[in-house]
């Protein structure tokens, strides 16, 4: 690490606490409300009712090449290449 850049090492130091509560979070998190210590049984119900009526309208994907060719997946991408993009293009066309 002592041959690295100033800009380097603030990315580096960046990372680390991202990573280390990553860690924390992988094993404290619980996987369904009902699991959750902190929901008394009546709350993690109801949570796992909404959800239960939340993934009943969406319809299964059977892969990720089915996934990357819904409309709505294509209109995201393009969306989101436009924005992260037109940082770019406005200052270089201002100059």
């Amino acid at each position: 690490m002592g041959n690295l850049q100033g800009w380097q090492m603030m990315f580096v130091l960046e990372g680390i606490p991202s990573i280390l509560w990553a860690g924390v979070w992988w094993f404290m998190a619980d996987d369904r409300p009902t699991d959750a210590r902190w929901l008394t049984a009546e709350e993690a119900q109801a949570i796992e009712h909404h959800l239960e009526e939340e993934q009943r309208d969406i319809k299964p994907i059977r892969d990720y090449w089915a996934a990357f060719g819904d409309s709505r997946v294509i209109l995201l991408s393009i969306m989101y290449s436009a924005g992260a993009s037109a940082p770019t293009a406005l200052s270089s066309g201002s100059r």
